[in-house]
């Protein structure tokens, strides 16, 4: 520290290791958290789709059963330990399956489910969206109508791009739009549909929320997620 100061003549000053910890633990918070989806198989097979909550290290979402024909909620139940390899457990309330997973890297995640009653299986997970070059990372749920998930990378600029994902239709469009101070405006275009994204998103604090509406098939609902500075 002494050396770099009388090189440069600014006071440098080591960080706790407290203060260096908690640094490093939200640099790989920010890092791995996105939106993903992907698909299970086993006893039962299916789609689901996930998002790695950047102020919690928590996987939530949702999942569909091609066998059940039905959808059901995950939420997390261990957030991951990036001192464990980036293990992390969700669980559906609904069916009581439990998923226990390890990101390979972080755009990729395996794993394997199991239920109670004895049925079991694997899954992998594919990151959706995550700009290169991206200053921030947002990232939510939305519910309503339909249910899914959406990613926005937002650049220096204010510039908003990103992916939308549900799971209800199987159905992936692609995000555009700007942010102005705090407010959120967006489209999501594909498969024939344009739904607009109005919400706040707050880069000091990582917040993010709103709504959406679907003009086109009369859906809509709300969103929530968080987000954190890459670059």
């Amino acid at each position: 520290v002494a050396n770099a100061s009388a090189v440069d003549g600014v006071a440098h000053v080591l960080p706790t290791p407290t203060a260096a910890k908690t640094h490093i633990t939200s640099t790989l918070r920010c890092t791995y958290a996105g939106a993903f989806k992907g698909t299970y198989s086993g006893s039962d097979s299916g789609r689901a789709t996930v998002f790695n909550d950047s102020s919690t290290a928590l996987i939530t979402g949702f999942g569909y059963s091609v066998i059940a024909n039905e959808f059901f909620n995950l939420s997390g139940t261990n957030a991951i330990d990036f001192g464990l390899g980036t293990n992390f457990v969700s669980g559906s309330v609904t069916t009581g399956s439990s998923f226990s997973g390890q990101f390979s890297s972080p755009d990729n995640a395996v794993g394997s489910w199991s239920h109670p009653l004895g049925s079991s299986g694997s899954f992998s997970l594919q990151r959706i969206g995550g700009g290169i070059g991206a200053s921030y990372r947002f990232t939510g749920s939305f519910s309503g109508t339909n249910q899914g998930l959406f990613t926005f990378d937002l650049s220096n600029s204010d510039q908003v791009t990103g992916v939308a994902y549900d799971i209800y239709d199987d159905a992936t469009y692609s995000v555009s739009g700007s942010l102005n101070g705090t407010s959120l405006s967006a489209t999501a275009s594909g498969s024939g549909q344009t739904i607009q994204i109005n919400g706040t998103m707050n880069k000091t604090t990582g917040a993010l929320s709103g709504s959406w509406v679907n003009a086109g098939q009369a859906t809509s609902g709300s969103f929530a997620g968080s987000g954190c500075q890459l670059n």
